[in-house]
């Protein structure tokens, strides 16, 4: 499958569950049923603040630069890559994807659409050759590519998406036992 298509197919993937959530009552969005976990809302944002952190902002395209991959680097891909699959549930790499609860949904979901739409437009332009770039950086495996960036994209989404779909089991089960 070509980038464009899987951009789309992941796009179409996050639209659903964006769309599903916005029907629910906001209290369900910021519910918490085990302390210290996090609330639907804030994995939304933990998962907007990692496309935001390593796409580096939304720059303009001309402004980024290849980076040198290392051996380790694509160890740690690969390592981290088979974590997200198998559901093997990992610490954030940086603080700067802890969620901070400072936004609404409707807020998540503008930035998170603009992160896509900037992906997207930027994979576009590209040639095959220019998508193996190394032009992203990512807090735990370094430089990655545009491909990387999709597939990590994918697999991050997949991993939270379980963990969204294990919080409304608990939390309906609590609202049962009431």
């Amino acid at each position: 499958m070509d980038i464009e298509r899987r951009i789309e197919a992941f796009d179409r993937e996050r639209i659903a569950l964006l769309d599903e959530l916005a029907s629910l009552d906001p209290a369900r969005l910021t519910a918490r049923s085990i302390p210290g976990k996090w609330s639907i809302l804030e994995i939304v944002e933990h998962l907007v603040l990692g496309e935001e952190l390593v796409y580096g902002g939304l720059p303009d395209p001309g402004q980024l630069r290849q980076h040198r991959r290392r051996l380790k680097n694509r160890f740690f891909y690969l390592l981290v890559m088979v974590l997200l699959r198998f559901g093997v549930r990992l610490k954030a790499p940086s603080k700067a994807l802890l969620p901070r609860g400072e936004g609404s949904f409707e807020q998540y979901r503008q930035r998170w659409d603009r992160n896509q739409k900037w992906l997207s437009t930027y994979a576009g332009s590209l040639s095959p050759e220019e998508l193996r770039r190394a032009v992203f950086i990512h807090p735990a495996t370094g430089p990655i590519d545009v491909v990387q960036v999709v597939d990590m994209t994918a697999a991050h989404f997949h991993t939270h998406l379980r963990q969204i779909r294990a919080l409304q089991k608990l939390l309906e089960e609590e609202r049962q036992a009431i």
